[in-house]
């Protein structure tokens, strides 16, 4: 069996892993002309770090060494309440591995550089995909073309194949436009081993970040506004500064210590819950499948999960009956559990957004039973 792989970000290399693990013949087609650092930073969970292991012990270890080990996470408001939050060490107990912040350049580069047998094409942009005699065809921008028995769509939110498969999905603003960054900094303790996300006075307010190794900062900053607007460069930090004024000082040093260039905006997207992840030859994987916003800071982890998921349901020779099998297999592991997170964490998002009765909601949050955060926890982290 031959697998076709359209997108080498973080599920498609880590499907392209847990395949060729397999001994499943794979082909990773990137539509970038060539493979750089892109990204800021992002935090890999206990369910992520524990994906790895499986796929190669030694990819968790890469990772570990290459990433800034974290020892708790918070989210307080500008008051110093405490609204929740984990223990690492608690989590190192519960699940095997607590939170890890990396750069998302030194990830992307390690799953890369884990691949063996697997050839990884770049200026390799989709166009369509057609389905002869069993097989899937898929031509790309350039002319060229490739052939094999199954197509997974690992292109991203906005996905090519997926548009193909099941026509236009609209995405779902979140209400947020957001700001991440690489600071050149050091934070001094307690932060100096520890995520912090920080909610303002004002609907959408917010700013998180960690260090990702020893000398720089990962952030985001996120604002309550319409979707589609850009910045100028000369006006950019003055307005971050404005907007976060009443944030501690910590937040602001991050804002001025980041070159303006290195600033990153998105409008914070996702779409509504797929009804399935495919068809056919033709399938779907990561955020092409289960976009999620990022307010669990679960989106490269569950494409990671998406990626085992896939593997372990597929073996080197399936008949065609018995690959449609499998991949339903697959979808039946990934659905109800993708639709949980993206829903938990839109959720979130909106609770951030809210304009009236911002106390109450702090105080919710604050005073929720410890047996329910901990089944959330559970929820997110604990893998079958």
């Amino acid at each position: 069996m031959k697998v076709l792989i359209v997108g080498a970000g973080i599920g498609g290399l880590g499907a392209a892993l847990a395949l060729e693990k397999k001994g499943i013949n794979v082909e990773v087609f990137e539509a970038a002309p060539a493979i750089r650092a892109v990204g800021a930073g992002l935090w890999v969970a206990p369910n992520g770090l524990e994906i790895l292991n499986r796929i190669q012990p030694a990819l968790k270890q890469a990772v570990i060494q290459a990433g800034w080990e974290l020892q708790a996470s918070t989210v307080e408001d500008l008051h110093g309440h405490k609204l929740s939050g984990f223990n690492a060490q608690d989590l190192r107990c519960r699940y095997g591995s607590g939170p890890l912040a990396i750069r998302r350049s030194a990830l992307h580069a390690i799953l890369m550089a884990a691949l063996k047998q697997t050839p990884l094409h770049t200026g390799k942009r989709f166009q369509a995909y057609d389905i002869r005699q069993g097989q899937v065809a898929v031509q790309f921008e350039d002319g060229s073309s490739a052939t094999g028995d199954l197509l997974i769509g690992a292109d991203g939110l906005r996905s090519r194949v997926r548009t193909q498969l099941w026509g236009e999905i609209p995405l779902r603003y979140s209400g947020q436009s957001c700001w991440r960054g690489l600071a050149p900094l050091r934070l001094p303790e307690p932060w100096h081993h520890k995520a912090q996300e920080l909610w303002g006075d004002r609907p959408g307010l917010r700013a998180g970040f960690s260090q990702v190794n020893a000398d720089e900062v990962y952030f985001y900053l996120t604002q309550s506004m319409p979707a589609g607007q850009h910045d100028s460069p000369e006006h950019l930090k003055p307005d971050l500064l404005r907007a976060f004024a009443d944030f501690p000082e910590r937040v602001l040093q991050i804002i001025q210590a980041t070159p303006t260039e290195a600033f990153l905006r998105n409008d914070l997207s996702d779409f509504v819950p797929l009804k399935s992840y495919g068809q056919g030859p033709i399938w779907l994987l990561g955020d092409a499948a289960h976009a999620t916003t990022p307010n669990l800071g679960q989106g490269a982890n569950q494409a990671l999960e998406s990626a085992w998921a896939l593997a372990e349901s597929l073996a080197p020779t399936l008949t065609p009956r018995d690959l449609e099998q499998a991949l339903q297999h697959y979808q039946s592991c990934r659905l109800a559990r993708a639709r949980f997170i993206t829903e938990t964490s839109w959720k979130i998002g909106q609770i951030s957004n809210l304009k009236h009765g911002l106390r109450l909601r702090n105080w919710l949050m604050a005073h929720l039973p410890e047996q329910m955060v901990q089944r959330q926890l559970d929820q997110v982290f604990r893998l079958a």
